[in-house]
């Protein structure tokens, strides 16, 4: 990305503004349990301050941190990640990150992307086994102004796929089992495979199989 390195990340912290380096700012922050020790997790998305050139437009690079709180109130950064972001603007007027938010032990983030037919793109990662797995997915589509809604729900836990629309109000259903072909993780995936929309709904197959 035209020679651009991204900075080195504090191993530990008192604090959210330890994790930040110069020159960046925190855009998200939520606090969860997610390690399930009873202390509240810190989990945020740092922008860069001033944007960089990224095919002759300007691109805000991110990263997410993930830090868990220790018996002394103190933080460890678990895990550090940017290439969930990409490498450019391909989302709704350039920026496709829309938010990150947890629920109960699960981190979801968001992203949307499109026109006039937009996708909203929802990723929700379970820490597990010491590392964060994919554990849902969520693309809902539609076709701005139409409410109808087209949504595939993917359940890596219960090894379900659930396909539906909502056309005029009513609910089409159909849901289908499998098995995806590996755990995804959160630091292999990239803005090229969480490009979900090609998703063959007649079979559960690898969903970041092109």
């Amino acid at each position: 990305m035209n020679g651009f390195v991204y900075p080195t990340i504090a191993s530990t912290g008192s604090k959210q503004e330890d994790f930040i380096p110069k020159d960046w700012k925190a855009i998200k922050n939520v606090e969860s349990d997610f390690n399930g020790d009873g202390l509240l997790d810190l989990a945020l998305v740092i922008q860069k301050i001033n944007p960089i050139q990224f095919d002759s437009a300007d691109y805000f690079p991110k990263i997410l941190l993930i830090a868990f709180q220790e018996p002394d109130r103190t933080y460890k950064l678990n895990t550090s990640t940017f290439k969930i972001f990409g490498e450019g603007n391909w989302g709704i007027g350039d920026e496709a990150f829309v938010n990150i938010s947890p629920q109960r032990n699960l981190l979801k983030i968001t992203f949307c992307t499109g026109g006039t037919a937009r996708a909203y793109m929802n990723y929700y990662f379970q820490y597990r086994n010491n590392e964060w797995q994919l554990v849902e997915y969520t693309d809902e589509l539609y076709q701005v102004p139409s409410r109808d809604l087209y949504v595939t729900d993917i359940n890596f836990l219960t090894l379900t796929m659930e396909s539906y629309t909502k056309l005029n109000g009513k609910k089409i259903v159909d849901r289908k089992k499998g098995k995806p072909d590996e755990i995804f993780r959160l630091n292999d995936i990239t803005s090229t495979n969480i490009k979900l929309t090609d998703i063959d709904a007649s079979t559960f197959i690898d969903p970041f199989k092109g």
